[in-house]
This record gives structure tokens, C-alpha cells and sequence, in this order.
């Protein structure tokens, strides 16, 4: 089994295949999980909407707009059992 990884990283090194992590919002000081979303575009003979990618907060309350946006993150543990801590 590998080791838990339990200190922030840098948002560079954050996984984005969708994986759901925690993320560190330093100019708002909060902590909230979420996930790297890729939009593929659109591209018809008609439309064009250029392929963008974002971070995602599950609670879709905060939205990161490259001005305010997580700049670290660490893995999403799921929570202990009731008293063991």
C-alpha cells in the first residue's frame, strides 16, 4: 500500500483526469474538494467554441477564474471511522 501523501502541493503537480482532491484556495483561505474538468469544444462547420479546462469545486459554490484560483492541493482521504480517530 503506498503512503498516504498528507502535506499541500504545489496546483502544477495536481492530477487532471478528473480525480477528486482537495484544493487550497490561499486568497479566499479555504479548503474545499474538487476536480480538474476539460471541456472538449465545439467544432462544427457552423460554430467554433475552443476546448478550456477549469477547476471544479464539488460544492459548485466557489468559481475559480484564473484571477482567484487553488494554488495547492493534497489527496482526498476518505474519513475515519467514528473513534479511531
Amino acid at each position: 500500500m503506498s503512503k498516504r501523501q498528507t502535506k499541500w502541493q504545489p496546483i502544477e503537480t495536481a492530477p487532471r483526469d478528473g480525480t477528486r482532491i482537495l484544493l487550497w484556495d490561499e486568497r479566499r483561505g479555504v479548503a474545499i474538494s474538487g476536480f480538474w474538468h476539460t471541456d472538449p469544444g465545439i467544432r462544427t462547420p457552423d460554430e467554433y467554441d475552443p476546448p478550456w479546462s477549469f477547476w471544479v469545486a464539488d460544492n459548485n459554490l466557489i468559481e475559480w477564474d484564473g484571477i482567484a484560483s487553488p494554488n495547492s492541493w493534497m489527496t482526498l482521504h476518505p474519513p475515519t471511522k467514528r473513534g479511531t480517530g
